[in-house]
């Protein structure tokens, strides 16, 4: 199951996405407080995107995303709040995960389409 989500801390925005696992990847940040040209990670020039833009092709874990541009500390622990909150809402027996199963139907079922 794909988990995607944007986390805003002051100005900056991240950009995250968890697939199958408990791995997040970041997919885009943007400060407007950099003035520099948007860039491609690591070092190339992005010039169709926004300055401020950082992107990640393909997106680069959490963790060595922290690891490498430590002053965005606190715009890491937002977004990876916002991952718990989600695995939280999705988790078996919360309201949303019934909700989900109420419309869609049981696991197997939908199993049955994948097929």
């Amino acid at each position: 199951m794909a988990y995607n989500g944007c986390r805003t801390t002051a100005d900056v925005r991240v950009w995250w996405q968890q697939d199958t696992g408990d791995v997040v990847r970041v997919s885009l940040i943007h400060d407007p407080a950099r003035t520099d040209d948007a860039l491609l990670w690591p070092d190339r020039p992005a010039p169709g995107l926004t300055a401020g833009h950082i992107r990640f092709d393909p997106p680069a874990t959490l963790t060595d995303v922290r690891a490498a541009l430590p002053h965005y500390a606190d715009a890491f622990d937002a977004a990876y709040a916002a991952h718990a909150e989600t695995l939280a809402r999705h988790r078996e027996g919360s309201a949303d995960a019934s909700a989900h199963r109420g419309f869609f139907g049981p696991v197997e079922t939908l199993e049955a389409f994948a097929g």
